[in-house]
């Protein structure tokens, strides 16, 4: 953490490791010892899950000095993973995806439920 203070790294940028630890303590022994299990619960507790990059993704805005490239590519980014995370393999899926989420966002919560 030092070298990450040098390097000018902000401790609010890190990783909450205390989280992270907690997190791995309240799995049971068979998913702690379950990679992929670790990997899945953490992912989705730091909302790197599908519904978190699709979060990021509608919210995307530009950061302060960013240019324009940056900015699209890291809004593509977020695109490609929250479709990736989605299992979508085809147009059509993708389609299903898009649609559903104007679907969504046009109708209210009552409506929907």
């Amino acid at each position: 953490m030092a070298a990450a203070l040098r390097l000018g790294n902000s401790s609010s940028s890190w990783l909450d490791w205390d989280e992270a630890l907690s997190i791995f303590l309240s799995l049971s022994p068979a998913e702690g010892s379950d990679y992929q299990a670790v990997k899945r619960v953490l992912l989705q507790r730091f909302g790197c899950d599908w519904n978190g990059f699709r979060s990021k993704f509608l919210s995307v805005k530009p950061q302060e000095a960013e240019d324009f490239g940056t900015f699209t590519n890291r809004a593509w980014r977020y695109f490609d993973r929250w479709v990736e995370l989605s299992g979508v393999s085809t147009l059509e899926g993708l389609s299903y995806l898009v649609c559903s989420e104007i679907a969504l966002q046009a109708c209210d919560e009552d409506f929907v439920a």
